[in-house]
Protein backbone atom coordinates (compact mmCIF):
# COMPACT_ATOMS: atom_id res chain seq x y z
CA UNK A 1 0.00 0.00 0.00
CA UNK A 2 2.50 2.36 0.24
CA UNK A 3 3.41 2.14 -3.09
CA UNK A 4 -0.15 3.52 -4.12
CA UNK A 5 0.33 6.25 -1.28
CA UNK A 6 3.38 7.27 -2.60
CA UNK A 7 2.21 7.41 -6.29
CA UNK A 8 -1.65 9.31 -5.59
CA UNK A 9 0.53 11.97 -3.59
CA UNK A 10 3.11 12.12 -6.70
CA UNK A 11 0.42 12.15 -9.25
CA UNK A 12 -1.99 14.50 -7.35
CA UNK A 13 1.32 17.03 -6.58
CA UNK A 14 2.07 16.86 -10.63
CA UNK A 15 -1.37 17.55 -11.11
CA UNK A 16 -1.87 20.39 -9.32
CA UNK A 17 1.35 21.78 -10.80
CA UNK A 18 0.10 21.42 -13.83
CA UNK A 19 -3.10 23.07 -13.48
CA UNK A 20 -1.21 25.99 -12.21
CA UNK A 21 1.31 26.32 -14.93
CA UNK A 22 -1.76 25.62 -17.57
CA UNK A 23 -3.78 28.58 -15.59
CA UNK A 24 -0.69 30.78 -15.31
CA UNK A 25 -0.03 31.20 -19.23
CA UNK A 26 -3.38 31.25 -19.65
CA UNK A 27 -3.86 34.58 -17.60
CA UNK A 28 -0.44 35.27 -19.31
CA UNK A 29 -1.59 35.38 -22.12
CA UNK A 30 -3.05 38.58 -23.07
CA UNK A 31 -3.33 40.13 -26.17
CA UNK A 32 -3.69 44.27 -27.37
CA UNK A 33 -7.01 44.59 -28.80
CA UNK A 34 -6.57 45.84 -32.07
CA UNK A 35 -8.73 48.61 -33.34
CA UNK A 36 -11.98 47.52 -35.57
CA UNK A 37 -10.45 50.04 -38.26
CA UNK A 38 -7.32 47.78 -38.69
CA UNK A 39 -9.13 45.03 -39.03
CA UNK A 40 -10.09 45.20 -42.43
CA UNK A 41 -8.82 41.70 -43.80
CA UNK A 42 -11.92 39.96 -46.69
CA UNK A 43 -13.90 37.22 -44.12
CA UNK A 44 -15.36 34.09 -44.73
CA UNK A 45 -17.38 32.64 -42.64
CA UNK A 46 -18.43 28.69 -43.14
CA UNK A 47 -20.97 26.87 -41.47
CA UNK A 48 -21.68 23.11 -41.56
CA UNK A 49 -25.25 22.27 -40.69
CA UNK A 50 -27.14 19.12 -40.63
CA UNK A 51 -30.49 18.40 -39.58
CA UNK A 52 -30.33 22.07 -37.40
CA UNK A 53 -33.70 23.88 -38.23
CA UNK A 54 -34.18 24.73 -34.26
CA UNK A 55 -31.38 26.33 -34.15
CA UNK A 56 -30.14 27.68 -37.35
CA UNK A 57 -31.95 30.85 -37.87
CA UNK A 58 -31.15 32.35 -34.45
CA UNK A 59 -27.12 31.49 -35.55
CA UNK A 60 -27.62 33.53 -38.76
CA UNK A 61 -29.60 36.12 -36.83
CA UNK A 62 -26.21 36.99 -34.49
CA UNK A 63 -24.29 36.79 -37.42
CA UNK A 64 -26.25 39.19 -39.66
CA UNK A 65 -25.58 41.87 -36.51
CA UNK A 66 -21.99 41.83 -36.85
CA UNK A 67 -20.00 45.21 -36.02
CA UNK A 68 -17.92 44.31 -39.44
CA UNK A 69 -17.86 46.71 -42.29
CA UNK A 70 -20.71 44.63 -44.31
CA UNK A 71 -18.86 44.57 -47.78
CA UNK A 72 -15.93 42.33 -46.34
CA UNK A 73 -17.31 39.54 -45.57
CA UNK A 74 -19.64 36.68 -46.43
CA UNK A 75 -20.85 33.34 -45.55
CA UNK A 76 -21.58 29.89 -47.02
CA UNK A 77 -23.89 27.68 -45.21
CA UNK A 78 -23.37 23.67 -46.36
CA UNK A 79 -26.39 21.94 -45.82
CA UNK A 80 -24.84 18.65 -44.76
CA UNK A 81 -27.81 16.10 -46.29
CA UNK A 82 -30.10 17.23 -43.72
CA UNK A 83 -33.56 16.15 -43.55
CA UNK A 84 -35.23 18.95 -41.93
CA UNK A 85 -36.09 22.12 -43.12
CA UNK A 86 -32.88 23.50 -43.01
CA UNK A 87 -32.31 23.30 -46.24
CA UNK A 88 -35.48 25.93 -46.31
CA UNK A 89 -34.52 28.32 -43.32
CA UNK A 90 -31.13 29.27 -45.84
CA UNK A 91 -32.98 29.65 -49.03
CA UNK A 92 -35.22 31.85 -46.95
CA UNK A 93 -32.06 33.42 -45.29
CA UNK A 94 -29.97 33.55 -48.54
CA UNK A 95 -32.78 35.59 -50.76
CA UNK A 96 -32.87 38.44 -48.04
CA UNK A 97 -29.17 38.97 -47.30
CA UNK A 98 -26.89 38.62 -50.72
CA UNK A 99 -24.14 38.24 -48.19
CA UNK A 100 -25.16 34.48 -47.44
CA UNK A 101 -24.12 31.78 -49.91
CA UNK A 102 -25.82 28.02 -50.02
CA UNK A 103 -24.71 24.62 -50.76
CA UNK A 104 -25.91 21.17 -50.86
CA UNK A 105 -24.03 18.14 -49.98
CA UNK A 106 -26.01 15.30 -50.61
CA UNK A 107 -23.55 12.64 -50.17
CA UNK A 108 -20.35 11.96 -48.14
CA UNK A 109 -17.11 10.27 -49.43
CA UNK A 110 -16.34 7.55 -47.25
CA UNK A 111 -12.54 8.31 -46.85
CA UNK A 112 -13.67 11.97 -45.12
CA UNK A 113 -16.02 12.65 -41.86
CA UNK A 114 -19.43 14.17 -42.90
CA UNK A 115 -18.76 17.24 -41.32
CA UNK A 116 -14.98 17.12 -42.78
CA UNK A 117 -16.17 16.93 -46.09
CA UNK A 118 -19.18 19.56 -45.44
CA UNK A 119 -16.41 22.30 -44.76
CA UNK A 120 -14.12 21.03 -47.24
CA UNK A 121 -16.85 21.67 -49.66
CA UNK A 122 -18.38 25.07 -48.39
CA UNK A 123 -14.49 26.85 -48.61
CA UNK A 124 -13.96 25.08 -52.44
CA UNK A 125 -17.07 26.68 -53.72
CA UNK A 126 -16.44 29.77 -52.29
CA UNK A 127 -12.78 29.77 -53.41
CA UNK A 128 -14.27 28.59 -56.87
CA UNK A 129 -16.72 31.23 -57.11
CA UNK A 130 -13.89 33.62 -56.54
CA UNK A 131 -15.15 35.33 -53.39
CA UNK A 132 -13.08 33.58 -50.48
CA UNK A 133 -11.72 35.92 -47.85
CA UNK A 134 -8.38 35.98 -46.65
CA UNK A 135 -9.69 34.96 -43.33
CA UNK A 136 -11.77 32.07 -42.79
CA UNK A 137 -14.17 31.59 -39.93
CA UNK A 138 -15.82 28.88 -38.38
CA UNK A 139 -18.73 27.99 -36.13
CA UNK A 140 -21.28 25.74 -35.89
CA UNK A 141 -24.94 25.76 -36.39
CA UNK A 142 -26.04 25.70 -33.08
CA UNK A 143 -24.13 28.38 -31.94
CA UNK A 144 -24.69 32.62 -31.46
CA UNK A 145 -22.11 34.62 -31.62
CA UNK A 146 -21.46 37.99 -30.11
CA UNK A 147 -21.83 41.04 -32.74
CA UNK A 148 -17.90 41.70 -32.38
CA UNK A 149 -17.22 38.19 -32.96
CA UNK A 150 -15.70 38.48 -36.77
CA UNK A 151 -13.52 42.05 -35.67
CA UNK A 152 -12.43 39.95 -32.40
CA UNK A 153 -11.01 37.00 -34.42
CA UNK A 154 -9.26 39.30 -37.17
CA UNK A 155 -7.87 41.38 -34.95
CA UNK A 156 -5.63 38.61 -33.68
CA UNK A 157 -4.22 38.62 -37.18
CA UNK A 158 -2.55 40.96 -36.01
CA UNK A 159 0.88 39.86 -36.77
CA UNK A 160 1.76 38.42 -40.25
CA UNK A 161 3.04 34.83 -38.99
CA UNK A 162 -0.24 34.13 -37.06
CA UNK A 163 -2.02 31.38 -39.25
CA UNK A 164 -4.81 30.68 -36.75
CA UNK A 165 -7.01 32.21 -33.90
CA UNK A 166 -9.04 30.05 -31.12
CA UNK A 167 -11.51 31.51 -29.96
CA UNK A 168 -13.56 30.99 -26.62
CA UNK A 169 -16.87 29.36 -26.43
CA UNK A 170 -18.98 28.39 -23.95
CA UNK A 171 -22.34 26.98 -22.89
CA UNK A 172 -25.61 28.86 -22.49
CA UNK A 173 -26.80 27.12 -19.12
CA UNK A 174 -30.53 25.87 -18.05
CA UNK A 175 -31.44 25.65 -14.26
CA UNK A 176 -29.96 22.35 -14.06
CA UNK A 177 -27.21 20.63 -12.73
CA UNK A 178 -26.22 18.69 -16.15
CA UNK A 179 -26.24 22.10 -18.02
CA UNK A 180 -23.60 23.55 -15.58
CA UNK A 181 -21.53 20.13 -15.43
CA UNK A 182 -21.41 20.49 -19.05
CA UNK A 183 -20.59 24.44 -18.99
CA UNK A 184 -17.68 23.94 -16.16
CA UNK A 185 -15.73 20.93 -18.10
CA UNK A 186 -15.93 22.97 -20.69
CA UNK A 187 -14.39 25.55 -19.39
CA UNK A 188 -11.78 23.37 -18.03
CA UNK A 189 -11.07 21.47 -21.31
CA UNK A 190 -10.49 25.11 -23.04
CA UNK A 191 -8.13 26.12 -20.21
CA UNK A 192 -6.21 23.33 -20.96
CA UNK A 193 -6.46 24.07 -24.64
CA UNK A 194 -5.64 27.56 -24.48
CA UNK A 195 -2.89 26.88 -21.84
CA UNK A 196 -0.75 24.96 -23.97
CA UNK A 197 -1.51 27.17 -27.01
CA UNK A 198 0.13 29.51 -24.84
CA UNK A 199 3.09 27.44 -24.21
CA UNK A 200 3.58 27.24 -27.79
CA UNK A 201 2.39 23.86 -27.12
CA UNK A 202 -0.78 23.61 -29.00
CA UNK A 203 -3.22 20.11 -28.67
CA UNK A 204 -6.39 21.04 -29.50
CA UNK A 205 -9.27 24.07 -29.86
CA UNK A 206 -12.93 24.04 -30.69
CA UNK A 207 -14.03 23.89 -34.26
CA UNK A 208 -17.21 26.20 -33.17
CA UNK A 209 -14.95 29.44 -32.61
CA UNK A 210 -12.08 29.13 -34.99
CA UNK A 211 -10.33 30.72 -37.70
CA UNK A 212 -7.69 29.99 -40.10
CA UNK A 213 -5.71 32.86 -42.60
CA UNK A 214 -6.35 31.07 -46.06
CA UNK A 215 -2.74 31.42 -46.93
CA UNK A 216 -1.79 28.89 -43.88
CA UNK A 217 -5.09 26.46 -44.85
CA UNK A 218 -4.11 26.22 -48.74
CA UNK A 219 -0.32 25.57 -47.36
CA UNK A 220 -1.35 23.01 -45.39
CA UNK A 221 -3.49 21.19 -47.56
CA UNK A 222 -6.74 22.23 -46.28
CA UNK A 223 -9.74 19.14 -44.79
CA UNK A 224 -9.10 17.11 -47.69
CA UNK A 225 -5.47 16.66 -46.58
CA UNK A 226 -6.01 15.25 -43.50
CA UNK A 227 -7.25 11.69 -44.47
CA UNK A 228 -10.49 10.40 -42.58
CA UNK A 229 -11.51 12.22 -39.34
CA UNK A 230 -14.26 13.12 -36.75
CA UNK A 231 -12.66 15.29 -34.95
CA UNK A 232 -11.56 17.66 -37.75
CA UNK A 233 -10.84 20.57 -35.22
CA UNK A 234 -8.46 19.25 -33.56
CA UNK A 235 -6.86 17.48 -36.71
CA UNK A 236 -6.53 20.77 -38.87
CA UNK A 237 -4.78 22.66 -35.12
CA UNK A 238 -2.02 19.95 -35.24
CA UNK A 239 -1.73 20.12 -38.77
CA UNK A 240 -0.96 23.47 -38.61
CA UNK A 241 0.94 23.47 -35.48
CA UNK A 242 3.37 21.10 -37.59
CA UNK A 243 4.29 23.87 -39.93
CA UNK A 244 5.99 27.89 -38.97
CA UNK A 245 2.55 29.50 -38.50
CA UNK A 246 1.99 30.64 -34.84
CA UNK A 247 -1.01 29.83 -33.12
CA UNK A 248 -2.49 32.22 -30.77
CA UNK A 249 -6.27 32.62 -28.77
CA UNK A 250 -8.34 35.81 -29.23
CA UNK A 251 -9.28 35.11 -25.23
CA UNK A 252 -10.04 38.43 -24.32
CA UNK A 253 -13.15 38.15 -26.81
CA UNK A 254 -16.57 38.04 -26.00
CA UNK A 255 -16.91 34.47 -25.93
CA UNK A 256 -19.71 32.09 -28.60
CA UNK A 257 -22.48 30.50 -26.83
CA UNK A 258 -23.37 26.58 -27.28
CA UNK A 259 -26.25 24.50 -26.30
CA UNK A 260 -25.20 21.90 -24.03
CA UNK A 261 -26.14 18.14 -25.01
CA UNK A 262 -29.78 17.48 -24.96
CA UNK A 263 -29.48 13.71 -23.67
CA UNK A 264 -27.04 11.77 -21.51
CA UNK A 265 -26.95 9.85 -25.06
CA UNK A 266 -25.90 13.02 -26.92
CA UNK A 267 -23.04 13.50 -24.77
CA UNK A 268 -21.38 10.46 -24.61
CA UNK A 269 -21.51 10.42 -28.36
CA UNK A 270 -19.78 13.75 -28.39
CA UNK A 271 -17.13 12.81 -25.69
CA UNK A 272 -16.51 9.39 -27.84
CA UNK A 273 -16.12 12.07 -31.14
CA UNK A 274 -13.57 13.98 -29.02
CA UNK A 275 -11.65 11.40 -27.29
CA UNK A 276 -11.18 10.03 -31.11
CA UNK A 277 -9.22 13.26 -31.65
CA UNK A 278 -6.18 12.30 -29.24
CA UNK A 279 -5.39 10.32 -32.95
CA UNK A 280 -4.29 13.27 -34.30
CA UNK A 281 -1.55 13.75 -31.36
CA UNK A 282 1.83 13.14 -31.06
CA UNK A 283 3.24 10.87 -28.89
CA UNK A 284 4.86 13.49 -26.60
CA UNK A 285 1.54 15.54 -26.97
CA UNK A 286 -0.65 12.76 -25.47
CA UNK A 287 1.12 12.71 -22.45
CA UNK A 288 -1.14 15.38 -20.90
CA UNK A 289 -4.23 13.72 -21.85
CA UNK A 290 -2.79 10.53 -20.57
CA UNK A 291 -1.22 12.30 -17.40
CA UNK A 292 -4.71 13.43 -16.61
CA UNK A 293 -6.82 10.30 -17.56
CA UNK A 294 -4.41 8.22 -15.48
CA UNK A 295 -4.81 10.89 -12.18
CA UNK A 296 -8.44 10.26 -12.91
CA UNK A 297 -8.42 6.31 -12.66
CA UNK A 298 -5.40 6.59 -9.53
CA UNK A 299 -8.09 8.95 -7.76
CA UNK A 300 -10.98 5.85 -8.21
CA UNK A 301 -8.23 3.41 -7.32
CA UNK A 302 -6.97 4.90 -4.05
CA UNK A 303 -10.75 5.64 -2.77
CA UNK A 304 -11.42 1.53 -3.48
CA UNK A 305 -8.71 0.56 -1.72
CA UNK A 306 -9.66 2.94 1.46
CA UNK A 307 -13.62 1.68 0.96
CA UNK A 308 -11.84 -2.23 1.72
CA UNK A 309 -10.03 -1.07 4.59
CA UNK A 310 -6.52 -1.68 2.87
CA UNK A 311 -5.63 2.10 2.93
CA UNK A 312 -5.94 5.08 5.36
CA UNK A 313 -8.82 6.93 4.25
CA UNK A 314 -6.52 10.01 4.31
CA UNK A 315 -4.65 9.63 1.16
CA UNK A 316 -7.58 9.92 -0.75
CA UNK A 317 -8.97 12.81 1.26
CA UNK A 318 -5.86 14.68 0.33
CA UNK A 319 -5.89 13.22 -3.62
CA UNK A 320 -9.54 14.59 -3.88
CA UNK A 321 -8.76 17.81 -2.48
CA UNK A 322 -5.74 18.43 -4.56
CA UNK A 323 -7.78 17.65 -7.65
CA UNK A 324 -10.67 19.91 -6.23
CA UNK A 325 -8.15 22.81 -6.23
CA UNK A 326 -6.56 22.39 -9.67
CA UNK A 327 -9.96 21.95 -11.32
CA UNK A 328 -11.40 25.09 -9.38
CA UNK A 329 -8.05 26.90 -10.79
CA UNK A 330 -8.57 25.45 -14.41
CA UNK A 331 -11.79 26.49 -14.69
CA UNK A 332 -11.57 30.08 -13.07
CA UNK A 333 -8.47 30.91 -14.86
CA UNK A 334 -10.41 32.42 -18.03
CA UNK A 335 -12.16 34.87 -15.61
CA UNK A 336 -14.35 32.67 -14.57
CA UNK A 337 -14.25 32.39 -10.64
CA UNK A 338 -17.84 32.18 -10.09
CA UNK A 339 -18.43 28.67 -10.99
CA UNK A 340 -14.84 27.49 -9.33
CA UNK A 341 -17.26 26.11 -6.70
CA UNK A 342 -18.50 23.38 -9.02
CA UNK A 343 -14.70 22.09 -9.06
CA UNK A 344 -16.12 18.94 -6.79
CA UNK A 345 -18.99 18.06 -8.65
CA UNK A 346 -16.81 18.34 -12.09
CA UNK A 347 -14.00 15.50 -10.60
CA UNK A 348 -16.61 13.33 -9.62
CA UNK A 349 -18.15 13.70 -12.76
CA UNK A 350 -15.30 13.01 -14.40
CA UNK A 351 -13.68 10.17 -12.64
CA UNK A 352 -17.28 8.11 -13.09
CA UNK A 353 -17.48 8.63 -16.76
CA UNK A 354 -13.97 9.09 -18.41
CA UNK A 355 -12.68 5.30 -18.31
CA UNK A 356 -16.48 4.33 -19.62
CA UNK A 357 -15.96 6.63 -22.78
CA UNK A 358 -11.72 5.53 -22.91
CA UNK A 359 -13.36 1.51 -22.86
CA UNK A 360 -16.13 2.59 -25.48
CA UNK A 361 -13.69 4.00 -27.74
CA UNK A 362 -11.05 1.42 -27.34
CA UNK A 363 -13.89 -1.18 -27.67
CA UNK A 364 -16.47 -0.14 -30.44
CA UNK A 365 -14.03 1.40 -33.11
CA UNK A 366 -17.27 3.63 -34.90
CA UNK A 367 -19.93 6.19 -33.27
CA UNK A 368 -22.96 7.38 -34.36
CA UNK A 369 -23.88 11.34 -34.33
CA UNK A 370 -26.59 13.16 -37.01
CA UNK A 371 -28.54 9.99 -37.97
CA UNK A 372 -25.26 8.61 -39.31
CA UNK A 373 -22.11 6.24 -37.91
CA UNK A 374 -18.46 7.12 -38.34
CA UNK A 375 -15.71 4.97 -37.54
CA UNK A 376 -13.61 6.63 -34.89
Amino acid sequence: MLAISITAFVLALCYVVSAGILAGALRGNRRTRVPASAANAPVTVVIAARDEEEALSVCLESLIRQDYPPDMWNLVVVDDRSQDGTGEIVRRVRNENDRIHALRVDECDPTYGGKQNALAAGIEHMADTGILGDIILFTDADCVVPSSWITDMVAAFSSPRVGMVAGWTTIHTTPSIPSLLQKCELAYLLSVAFGMIALGRPVSAIGNNLAIRRKTYEEVGGYRSLGYTITEDCALVQRVAATSWRITTARDAAAVLTRPCASLGDFVRQRIRWAAGVRHLQVGQMLLPAFAFVHRLWIALTTATAWFGWLDWRIPAAVWCSSFLADAVLIGAPKNWKWAPMSPLLTLWQVGYQPVIAMMVLLSGRTRWRGSRYRL
